[in-house]
């Protein structure tokens, strides 16, 4: 039998064979076919000589020794981009998706597993990793890019305060808006007022 390769996901080349040893004489013939082996999954399988053989009128006249070959399956070439992703500091992560960009998925196949990021919550930008997307049937070739993480918008208002001609400032106030502090952060620092 002839080894043969194919692609997870195509089309099963013809089975072959070669004639060895003292070959064939007159006009023999060899009736029958191989067949291999059943599976599409990535990996190795046994080429049969199932019902290949020297044609029953002659076969008196052989000894037929067959050797057998593999029919090899290799991982299909798929490539995938994570997703641009952007968030607000403080607010959970977005989801972290991709898309495919070259090469196609097998009828109803799918990936599994999860992309994730480098880790941190401060303002900047974290790579997106393939984290354990994958599927044994493809060569997947990831292209990352990142998750920004953006300033978040707060609002400072003081209090208006009021006191009497000769007394004493009362302490300096205000109010934080807009989108609020994020975790257990705290600001800093202290109002004046105009002397």
């Amino acid at each position: 039998a002839d080894a043969k390769t194919k692609v997870y996901g195509d089309l099963d080349a013809a089975l072959s064979y070669s004639v060895g040893g003292a070959g064939l004489a007159f006009n023999d013939t060899l009736t029958g076919t191989l067949n291999r082996a059943t599976g599409e999954a990535v990996g190795s399988y046994a080429i049969n000589q199932n019902t290949l053989n020297v044609d029953p009128a002659v076969a008196g006249n052989y000894a037929v020794t067959y050797t057998g070959a593999n029919y090899t399956i290799t991982a299909r070439p798929i490539t995938i981009k994570a997703d641009v992703q952007t968030k607000m500091y403080g607010n959970v992560d977005p989801g972290l998706t991709y898309q495919l960009t070259a090469g196609n998925l097998v009828g109803s196949d799918t990936l599994a597993g999860a992309l994730t990021r480098i880790s941190g919550e401060n303002v900047g930008s974290y790579a997106i990793q393939r984290g354990t997307v994958d599927n044994g049937n493809y060569n997947i070739t990831y292209l990352s890019d990142n998750l920004t993480i953006t300033a978040r918008p707060i609002t400072l208002a003081a209090d208006a305060k009021t006191k009497v001609y000769g007394t004493l400032d009362a302490a300096l106030t205000y109010n934080v808006g807009g989108s609020g502090l994020a975790f257990n952060d705290t600001l800093t620092g202290a109002l004046n007022r105009a002397t």
